[in-house]
């Protein structure tokens, strides 16, 4: 199925999504959301949620320390050294992929997510040194 793109009302939220949005023409459909910013990790998931049924991936662009805190808190397993760098930092730029078992998205909860992939800026540049 197609996907959907959350992303918070600031300029440094619409410029990456802008870019998100760019590159999933075709599946992905962009929304912009001002609770995104400055706001809890709960309060991120509900309005993830909120993004109706059909949608089966999600990508949220958003700031710190909620997306942090929203991947520690889905996170239950995945690979030990992505959920040890996750730990340590969320950067700018940081991309958690997390996939969870659910049938649909009411069904996602906390600890319910494992974490397939998570990429820094840092990472990208020593894994491709």
């Amino acid at each position: 199925g197609g996907g959907r793109t959350r992303c918070a009302t600031s300029r440094g939220g619409r410029e990456p999504g802008g870019a998100a949005s760019n590159a999933f023409a075709r599946t992905q459909v962009a929304e912009f959301a001002d609770r995104l910013k400055d706001e809890t990790p709960q309060a991120i998931l509900q309005t993830t949620k909120a993004g109706g049924r059909e949608a089966a991936t999600r990508l949220v662009i958003g700031h710190n320390p909620g997306l942090k805190e929203l991947a520690a808190m889905l996170v239950a397993t995945g690979d030990i050294d992505a959920r040890e760098r996750l730990g340590e930092d969320f950067p700018t730029s940081a991309l958690a992929a997390i996939s969870f078992a659910a049938e649909d998205w009411s069904g996602v909860h906390s600890q319910g997510g494992r974490l397939e992939r998570f990429v820094t800026p840092d990472w990208l540049a020593t894994a491709t040194d």
